[in-house]
Order: C-alpha cells, then structure tokens, then sequence
C-alpha cells in the first residue's frame, strides 16, 4: 500500500545552474522542509542585478509492494515571504533534459519573427547600447519595451544571434544621392538597448531600393510563442468558502525572469495619423519594356502608383502577377508591390529573370488622407479571439488596418486591397473587410489585454474623379452679336439669316437652321432675343482663327400690356384671361403675379400656432413657345392659345425661398435654421 511518505521529491544529477544542471532523477531524496534542499540563498548581487535559478526535480514512489500508482499533483502551496522572488513550475516533458533544455524553453517566449522593413546602417561594435537602423521614412519604427533580433551569418555554423529590447527610439529623416544623381529621402532610427551588443554586427551601407546587403546582419521581429505552461501561487484578495464559484486572487501573472518597466507618457499626440488611399488615375494601361534584370532583393521603379491587380510583368518564363501586395509567378510569391509607391520588391528569386521584359500597369494616384479611427475596448466581458464591427464610413481598399495589445505588445494587420486582413506573421491572425458593408471581421492570433482596445484605422475613398474616360466637349467660339437688348424697342435676330463663315485653307460655312440651331460644317446654338451663339467647329482650326458672322435684325414688334385685377377663380382654382389680342407671337407671353406665403407661428408658447399669409414679392411665369405656360420649378401651370388671345392657368404652386428664423430654448439658448415655405 503507497503511504503518504512514499510519494517524494528526488534530486537530479546536477542541482546547480550550470549548463549541465538537471539530468536524470536520482535516488536522493528532497529533505522537507529543510533550508536550502534546492535552491541556494540569495545573494546581494543577486538581489542588485537579479537572477534566474532553474533546478529539475522528480517525483518518485518507493514502496516495498506492487500496489499500483495512478498519479499525483504538484503544487507551490505558498508564495515565498519575500515579495520580491517568484517560484514557478514547468516542465519540458523530459526525464532527462539539462539546464539548457530548460533555458531555452523559458526563452522561447519570444522567437524571430519577419525581417525587420530596414536593415543595420553600417558596422555595429561590441559594447554599443544604440543601433541604428536604416528604413523608409513611412514605415513604423520598433517601439519602446519591443523586442527585436539582430542575426549575423543566418543559418551558418558560426551565426551569431542576440536578442535587444528597445528602451528609447529617436527618428531622423535624412536625404541622400541615388546613383543617377538624384536625391531621396531615408529615416535613421537610433535605437536605445537595454543590453550592449555581446559581439560585432556587420551592417549595410545606405541603399536607393532600401535593401540590405548581402553579408549585413538581418534585423528581425519577435513573436510570442506558448512554448511552455508556468505554474504558480498567488494570494487570494478575499478568503473563499466551500461552493464558491468565483475567487478573488491579487494577480494571475507572475514574474519568470528579472526585468523592469519604462512608461513613457504621450502627450499632444495626432491619433488620426496620415494614409494612403488608391484612386485609379487612367482609362487604360501603361506599358514599357526594361532589360534590368531582376534578382533577389533587386527593386523595381514603376514611376508611377498602381492600381492593385493590374500590375503584369511579362517575362521568358511567364508572367508575373500582383495579388494583395505580393508579386507571384504562377502559385509562387517572388517579390511584394508598393501600390502607393509604385515599387516592386524581389525576393525568393528561384532563377534571375533576364532579357526583355514587357511591364504593364494602370496608372492610380496616392493622396495622402487624414484616417478615420475606431476602438473596440477590451474588458473582461468583451475579451475574445474574434471581433466584428461595421466601420461607417465606408473604408476604402488597401486602407484599414487593425492593431491590437497581447501582453503589453502591440500587434497590426493590414489590408492588402483583396479584403484580407494580415500581419507580417501569419501568428498575428487573418481577418477579411468587406467594402460595400464596411464590415470588418478579425480573428486575433492572442488574447487581447484587458484594458486595452482593439484599434481600428482606415480612410475612406478619395474624393478625386478619374476623368480619363471621360467625353471631351468640342472646343468652340462665342459670338455676341450687337444688338440693343433694352426697353422700350429691344433688338432680335430674324430666325434663319445668320451666316458664320471661315477659312482654314478651305473655306467653311455654319449657317442657323431657323428654329435657333447651326449646322453645317459647324454645329451649335442661337438666341435669337440676346444675340448670343455658341459654334463648334467640325474641324478643328488653328489657334487665332478668324471668323465672319453675317446677320439680320427681325422687324419690329408691338408689345401688349394687360392688367387683370383680382381676376375671378374657375371651378377647378384655374384663371383665365382673355388678352384682347389675337395671333400672339410664341414664347413672348410674360405673366407677372404677387407673391403670397402662408406660414405657420407659434401664439402663445404652449405649441398653438396660427396662419399668417404675408405677400413678400412678385413671380413670373412665361409660355415655351409650344403653347404651354411654364411656372416655377418648371411647373406646366397652364395653357395659351395664340390665335385666340386665351390663357388658362394654375397661379397656386411651390416655390423654394430661404427665411432666417430662430427657435428659442428657454434656460438654454438660441440656434438657427433655414426652412422651406409653401
């Protein structure tokens, strides 16, 4: 029978911290209770700089029968008095593995990520505490409390590997010369590191395409990884009782290594940070042929920016595609596009590409947009993997972007333009974007801090017109004829004399059809009351191209006047009138009228309000010519007949007219507003 007793803690081979330490379990047993049975005592240095003690222990059953053993459960009953150590639990899932097994499990919280968008500028020394980094002025430099890689020799037997984390950044926007001359623009950003460099780092020398040379370190990002269960003991905050189903505990974290926090406070910051946002720029695509070849990490200049799925680089060995910001031949990514910037970047060439290549592309153009912003915040409740939001305005593609905290980082997925949300890492989760909705789903690859929020970017779609497909209007003249346009005796053209004729090495004639319109070897329009036209040539002449107008004045024309007073209504509100005149010219009919507005007001304060009909001005309404009477708003108020002399019309209608009025709140104030009255 397995007593109490029998169940102990052994030692194993090496109890030190020392790359051998661990090993397999021995027949030692743990005395209980007992000072110093695992871990030394802490020295003064230890508790000045820190430090991490890792020992290996084992359970073992020694009984002197057969009884089976069905498990058992090891647990840190109590914190250490000393608030300032930290006990935890792990294990590696082997019963032989050494300290450095265990260490670089424990390390492995962080492993490389992405390359870094830049590159070490030149050589970096042993004992440095700043690095300096070489990027595009755009891009993001690392943040305060981040954690990056700096790796020499990737992949040799001799790399070299050291991890930083990034207690102060400052960013230098500097210009230098391309190879042709001309200068470009690249930010320096001098990095502050916790650690000095433990060896040499070969940098690279500034760079046009901004890419890293081939012997440089590389310079890489750190993701999270969950490569190892820690457990531990906290106190409780208030004590719990048998059927509780929720306790109060201090705090589910606890400290594995020694470390210290920074907080840095932002003040004055413009959150809603600047974008780009694509708008196409052409009606059809523009094509070039280059024999630059193109090799990994060569860089390919556009000059122009590219509406995204439109880039086809032709090449020997097939075409070339852009999807969602990478370059694919066929099923294969061989390089990443900047939209806005109109570059191509290689990468992971199998095989150089050589001789003539064809490049073809429509043109967009990239305004930079003050973005609109949205947070999802994070509390115990909302705190999840998966989130949903309708974003309003609508966003526009290529444009939104998501960033969200897990365990003090802060992580962002971008919009490639296809409606995919991704991150530089795969790890840092998908989500899609729908344009038409603004619905925007994330999946987030962990979970977010509490406190925190989930932080939404995006930009809506540029106010810009593409107008390259758009119709031109035919250049034309203007002609104002001289005609004298006053009362009583105003002058008109006689419909069908006018004449315009030109010579641009051939002779060209316009003449006016009589019902106000020119045909002929140009087109356009005639009034014949304002003596004004309007003629296109068919033929474009040259500039400074004379032109000859022959015309006649209509004869003289008697003007009639009436005036109706208080005329009486028809059964159906109508009026009519006789003029007294017969064989009435068409479109000369001018029907001036009062103007009433009826409106309501309040009387007495408590919402009672009464007509008031006020005359504030006069309306005129005309016939078309066509035998119809045209009021306001183009109503059809009427009719006239023009043998007769006899108009029948309609004087009540809708007019539009702007009135300053004012609300008034009692206790509060005042405001404005412009109302339309019928």
């Amino acid at each position: 029978m397995i007593q109490t007793g029998d169940i102990k803690l052994v030692a194993s081979q090496v109890m030190d911290d020392v790359p051998e330490g661990g090993g397999r379990a021995t027949g030692t047993a743990i005395i209980d209770g007992a000072s110093n049975s695992i871990f030394t005592d802490i020295s003064e240095l230890d508790r000045a700089y820190g430090r991490v003690n890792l020992r290996k222990v084992s359970v073992s059953v020694v009984t002197n029968d057969t009884d089976g053993y069905y498990g058992a459960n090891v647990i840190i009953a109590k914190p250490p008095m000393d608030s300032r150590v930290s006990v935890t639990l792990f294990s590696t899932k082997d019963g032989f593995d050494r300290r450095t097994d265990a260490q670089s499990r424990l390390e492995s919280y962080l492993v490389p990520g992405p390359e870094w968008p830049g590159f070490l500028l030149e050589n970096h020394v042993a004992g440095q505490r700043v690095i300096q980094l070489f990027q595009r002025p755009a891009e993001a430099a690392p943040n305060i409390g981040e954690t990056i890689v700096l790796v020499s020799k990737e992949g040799a037997g001799d790399q070299v590997i050291q991890y930083v984390r990034v207690i102060g950044v400052s960013i230098v926007v500097r210009e230098y010369t391309k190879a042709n001359g001309q200068p470009y623009t690249a930010a320096v950003v001098s990095c502050e590191i916790s650690d000095p460099l433990r060896t040499d780092f070969p940098g690279s020398p500034p760079s046009e395409f901004f890419a890293r040379a081939t012997l440089g370190a590389k310079v890489r990002e750190t993701s999270v990884a969950d490569a190892a269960v820690y457990a531990g003991v906290v106190p409780l905050i208030a004590p719990a009782a048998i059927g509780d189903l929720q306790l109060s505990a201090s705090s589910i974290f606890t400290q594995l290594v020694p470390s210290a926090q920074t907080e840095i406070p932002i003040v004055d910051a413009n959150v809603a940070g600047q974008s780009t946002t694509l708008s196409e720029s052409a009606n059809g695509n523009v094509s070039y042929t280059t024999v630059v070849p193109f090799t990994t990490s060569s860089a390919l200049s556009l000059g122009n920016a590219v509406t995204p799925g439109t880039l086809v680089i032709t090449t020997t060995s097939g075409d070339l595609t852009d999807t969602g910001g990478q370059l694919f031949a066929g099923s294969v990514a061989v390089g990443s596009v900047d939209y806005g910037r109109g570059t191509v970047t290689f990468q992971g060439i199998p095989a150089t590409y050589t001789g003539s290549k064809t490049v073809t592309f429509k043109p967009a153009t990239a305004p930079l947009r003050v973005s609109d912003t949205g947070q999802i915040p994070v509390t115990i409740e909302s705190r999840a993997y998966n989130y949903v939001i309708s974003l309003m305005p609508m966003p526009a593609p290529g444009s939104v972007r998501v960033s969200y905290r897990a365990q003090g980082r802060w992580y962002d997925l971008r919009d490639n333009g296809s409606g995919t949300l991704r991150g530089v890492d795969t790890a840092f989760g998908v989500g899609s974007v729908n344009y038409a909705t603004g619905t925007v789903l994330v999946t987030l690859g962990a979970l977010p801090d509490v406190g925190s929020g989930i932080m939404l970017v995006w930009n809506t779609q540029a106010n810009y017109i593409n107008r390259s497909d758009m119709p031109v209007t035919s250049a034309g003249v203007r002609f104002s004829l001289p005609l004298v346009l006053t009362e009583p005796d105003p002058e008109e053209l006689e419909p069908g004399k006018v004449v315009i004729t030109w010579n641009d090495g051939t002779p060209r004639t316009a003449t006016d059809n009589g019902l106000g319109a020119l045909t002929g070897d140009g087109t356009g329009k005639i009034n014949y009351k304002t003596g004004v036209a309007e003629m296109y040539p068919v033929l474009m002449p040259a500039g400074g191209q004379g032109y000859s107008v022959a015309y006649a004045k209509a004869a003289p024309v008697v003007k009639y006047t009436t005036t109706t007073p208080d005329p009486a209504r028809n059964p159906d509100t109508t009026i009519t009138i006789d003029l007294g005149v017969t064989n009435i010219k068409p479109g000369t009919l001018r029907l001036s009228m009062p103007l009433a507005l009826d409106s309501y007001r309040e009387v007495d304060g408590g919402g009672s309000l009464e007509m008031h009909i006020s005359q504030v001005g006069a309306i005129v309404i005309s016939d078309n010519g066509s035998g119809r009477i045209i009021a306001a708003l183009g109503r059809d108020a009427g009719s006239i007949n023009y043998a007769t002399g006899i108009i029948i019309f309609q004087p009540d209608g809708l007019v539009i007219t702007k009135i300053l009025t004012y609300v008034r709140y009692f206790g509060v104030g005042y405001g404005l507003m412009l109302g339309a009255v019928v």
